[in-house]
């Protein structure tokens, strides 16, 4: 699965976070996981996707990984995750193949009601996100 593109629908939109996951910005381009939700995570500040028949998740696919920013990213998203290969609607049409993380089923019950908002993570919580995430990567 190694060499496919990634999807990307949470904090991983945000150039900041992505710096301090994997460094220098990838190419991205903007894509829909189609039959998917994306709901916050109950108690935390990030999302977590789950499917759902006629749902859709407006993301960034991201090409170019290597195999170290990819251990990297699977290190960051954790258990509570699983990457999985999923078909992706790009903007200009058409579909690609690509990966992307989703809560492993055993947690479904952790996707909260609602939609996840970026625009929200931003607004509230980028900052104190980025500050406990430099703490744990010791930065």
């Amino acid at each position: 699965m190694s060499g496919r593109p990634l999807f990307v629908y949470g904090t991983l939109l945000c150039p900041e976070v992505w710096a301090l996951i994997v460094g220098p910005p990838a190419r991205r381009r903007v894509a829909w996981l189609v039959d998917h939700r994306r709901g916050p995570i109950v108690g935390e500040v990030y999302p977590g996707a789950l499917p759902e028949r006629g749902a859709r998740i407006e993301g960034a696919l991201v090409e170019g990984l290597d195999g170290p920013a990819r251990a990297r990213l699977d290190v960051y998203e954790g258990p509570l995750y699983r990457r999985v290969s999923v078909a992706v609607a790009l903007a200009g049409g058409g579909l690609a193949d690509a990966e992307t993380y989703l809560v492993e089923d055993a947690q479904r019950a952790l996707v909260g009601a609602g939609e996840w908002s970026l625009a929200a993570f931003r607004a509230g919580a980028l900052v104190a996100f980025l500050a406990e995430l430099r703490g744990e990567l010791g930065r």
